[in-house]
């Protein structure tokens, strides 16, 4: 990937539109540099070998960056939701998955520990996450619960000392390389989500294993994988909150998370966009640029507003996040526009690029493929519009 530098700097009607300042900028030129110096270098080949590419959050957490909106005291870097936004944007522009998966340790990882868990539990396993130091994981989704988090088959059972976990999660990333993972298992089942509670999980406990799905369509860095429990003892001080408030762990967890993944989509659709516009000027058919087929112009006049419009509904998400608003509408609004439209502009930007779009290397090939898993994670763009129509008929809270 080689993006052009003088189309990666914010312009001063991005800054406007935004809220941004030069503060911002200086944030997103740092997180470009460590990008380049970084994550390029590792594309193809994380892609190819589905590796996931430890050495960039080591790097990313030597830079005091990866722990994001987590506070100092705890490793993290201390951003705002605005700031943590600019850098995921950034990211996104690279690598969907890296994106997330650095994304990610403030957020949907990060942020049910750190309101949650205990100053043990924060002490043991966020500050060395955010410093890089070791990773850890989110484990909700089960192979027939995804979105419906109530259905979960997975259970605690309450013993003397502890409880014990029986079940399967499925599709949770960094399963082959995290050390611990915040585990969602149902405790009272005629409770519903209420009878929800979480535990932290480290990888060596008894009981507990791991496996790797390989060959994915998309994400290939990301480790993802499932959990299998079989009679698997935690102790007392291995829940996170309280008894049956697992669920409300796991909707700040997720709550948190889709403004990243917002992020991220808005830094593909961006990047998308820069490669189609110079490719179109660059490629000539039958003695002149693309750039002057109407056809050409049209797909990238649609990416153009697609990323002026997600752009917006991810800034403000983030805004209301630091004004102390969970806004749930907002971030499910945030999150399947996005989505679709960096779908959408990946799809337009192969098209454009033709046979050069499918190639190994093609930064939005690649973009194509991811873009397909972001429609499906952090919650089905299906549920996301259920979600948004239940908010606006007022059959749901906001």
């Amino acid at each position: 990937m080689n993006p052009r530098t003088k189309d990666a700097v914010l312009t001063d009607n991005d800054h406007a539109m935004l809220g941004l300042d030069a503060h911002h900028e200086e944030l997103r030129a740092r997180v470009e540099a460590l990008a380049r110096e970084h994550i390029v270098p590792v594309l193809v080949e994380s892609d190819s070998d589905e590796r996931y590419p430890r050495e960039v959050f080591e790097a990313f957490g030597a830079a005091g960056l990866l722990g994001g909106t987590l506070p100092v005291e705890y490793g993290g870097a201390g951003m705002d939701n605005v700031e943590l936004t600019v850098m995921c944007e950034e990211l996104g522009r690279y690598s969907q998955p890296i994106a997330g998966l650095i994304g990610g340790v403030s957020t949907v990882f990060g942020t049910g520990l750190m309101q949650y868990g205990t100053e043990e539990q924060r002490q043991r396993y966020l500050v060395p996450f955010a410093r890089g130091e070791s990773t850890g994981a989110l484990a909700l989704t089960e192979s027939r619960s995804g979105s419906d988090a109530g259905g979960m088959a997975t259970t605690a059972t309450k013993v003397d000392g502890g409880w014990v976990l029986n079940g399967e999660k499925a599709w949770i990333d960094s399963v082959g390389v995290a050390d611990w993972f915040i585990v969602f298992a149902q405790g009272d089942p005629s409770r519903g989500t209420r009878g929800i509670n979480a535990y932290v999980v480290e990888r060596d406990t008894p009981g507990f294993t791991t496996r790797e799905y390989r060959d994915k369509q998309g994400w290939r860095p990301s480790a993802v994988g499932e959990l299998r429990f079989e009679e698997c003892f935690l102790p007392d001080e291995a829940l996170v909150g309280e008894v049956g408030r697992g669920y409300k762990v796991a909707l700040v967890s997720v709550g948190y998370g889709r403004l990243q993944v917002a992020a991220r989509h808005c830094g593909g659709i961006r990047t998308c966009l820069e490669e189609s516009v110079q490719w179109a000027k660059e490629r000539e058919l039958y003695g002149a640029p693309i750039a002057n087929f109407q056809l050409i112009q049209t797909k990238i006049v649609d990416m153009s507003l697609a990323l002026e419009t997600s752009r917006y509904l991810t800034y403000r998400f983030a805004r209301m996040l630091d004004a102390g608003h969970m806004a749930r509408r907002e971030g499910s609004m945030a999150k399947v526009y996005s989505a679709e439209m960096l779908m959408r502009s990946a799809h337009d930007a192969v098209q454009i690029q033709g046979a050069r779009g499918i190639g190994a290397e093609s930064l939005v090939g690649r973009l194509f493929r991811d873009a397909k898993v972001s429609e499906i994670v952090e919650g089905a763009n299906e549920v996301q519009r259920t979600l948004i129509a239940e908010y606006e008929l007022g059959i749901r809270d906001r």
